[in-house]
């Protein structure tokens, strides 16, 4: 694992002038993704028409790329759709799922706001929604379960969490709601291309994910996971060509609704962004989903150790076994002034809140990273110490 790590690091030549720890908010592209996407770009500009990739035309890109992601999730290509963004592909289960007056759905006040908002938006028509708190950034499966009851049409939450780093035990949830015929769905974009999901052992109903974060692309991607129960009842706000069973078929004069995900597909795709998501997942699924996970939290731990031997420098939230994650979050108890100035001087990008007395500091702990980054972050935070 460490060589393929190195060889994961050498792919992202960002890498070779700073520290990089914002995954969480944006990833590095690695050069198979660049090199690609620039050809497919290229292909378009220089020739015209469509374009090709290794023997591929657009449509078998896309086909490629949803049978990669649906293995890296344990679903068939089928089920996979894509969009604009994770908000988008949302909101198609938030207003598809029959919500009427009366209704129930559950969610964590921690979660981030995108997941809130896409709710919130039901409540004009008599939805109800109820939070479940965290105590120190910890939800258990039966808090959330103790809020649902029979008015409760979902259960939503996020794998990770954006704002703590909290890793739900999705399995527990997903059989509650199988059981209760509750629908459930999970958003993915903190741990998806880093931590392992399968749709199916977790009862996952609705799944959904980006591509700039974990999985290394640019933006402007989204796609979901739907299961099979559900693309014969969601409702979608609308269709277009890319929807129909015979896409190119221009003298139809009546939609005949695709039986698979497409159908929630209505024009022409991002395509080099899908295409990037398809190698990314095939890359992850060559390194290992156990591999990977292993890695990344075997390096939180470093990063824990680290930080004990730093004055002022300590965990904001310390999660253990299961819910822990690539994301962590410190807290810095000295701020001695133009503290996001001398880490950007410093070339050490990683997200930084000011706080009562210091800052709140959270890292994001990829694949392509390893410890040189985390001894470099201890040695800068040190030195600002010693500036101070």
């Amino acid at each position: 694992m460490d060589e393929m790590i190195r060889e994961q690091r050498r792919r992202c030549p960002a890498l070779q002038n700073c520290t990089y720890l914002l995954s969480q908010s944006t990833g590095l592209v690695p050069d198979f993704v660049h090199q690609a996407v620039q050809q497919y770009q290229d292909d378009r500009y220089y020739k015209g028409g469509d374009s090709f990739w290794q023997g591929m035309n657009t449509l078998e890109m896309i086909e490629f790329s949803k049978k990669r992601l649906g293995a890296m999730i344990g679903a068939k290509a089928k089920n996979i759709a894509f969009g604009d963004n994770s908000s988008r592909m949302l909101n198609l289960f938030v207003n598809g799922i029959g919500l009427r007056s009366g209704d129930s759905i559950v969610i964590c006040e921690d979660a981030f706001i995108n997941n809130k908002y896409a709710w919130q938006m039901k409540e004009r028509e008599g939805v109800e929604i109820r939070y479940v708190k965290s105590e120190n950034g910890i939800v258990r499966p039966e808090d959330i379960i103790a809020a649902a009851d029979n008015t409760t049409k979902a259960i939503s939450v996020c794998h990770v969490e954006s704002g703590t780093g909290f890793r739900h035990r999705l399995e527990a949830i997903g059989n509650y709601c199988r059981s209760h015929k509750i629908f459930f769905c999970v958003d993915g974009v903190q741990s998806l291309g880093i931590l392992p999901v399968d749709v199916e052992a977790m009862n996952i109903d609705f799944l959904v994910g980006t591509d700039y974060k974990w999985m290394q692309g640019y933006c402007g991607t989204g796609f979901a996971y739907i299961c099979d129960s559900l693309l014969d009842s969601l409702q979608s706000w609308g269709a277009g060509w890319m929807s129909d069973r015979d896409r190119f078929d221009i003298t139809k004069k009546h939609l005949d609704l695709r039986e698979d995900a497409g159908r929630y597909e209505m024009g022409y795709p991002n395509v080099s962004g899908i295409f990037s998501l398809g190698l990314t997942a095939e890359k992850y699924m060559e390194l290992g989903k156990k591999e990977i996970e292993e890695y990344v939290l075997a390096l939180r731990g470093y990063l824990q150790q680290r930080v004990k031997q730093v004055s002022g420098l300590s965990l904001q939230y310390d999660f253990s076994g299961e819910n822990c994650s690539q994301i962590v979050r410190l807290i810095f108890d000295y701020d001695g002034g133009d503290f996001d100035r001398f880490l950007f001087a410093e070339r050490v990008f990683l997200n930084t809140e000011k706080t009562k007395h210091g800052r709140s500091l959270r890292l994001g702990l990829h694949y392509y990273n390893d410890e040189s980054d985390i001894d470099r972050f201890i040695e800068v935070i040190k030195k600002y110490e010693r500036a101070g």
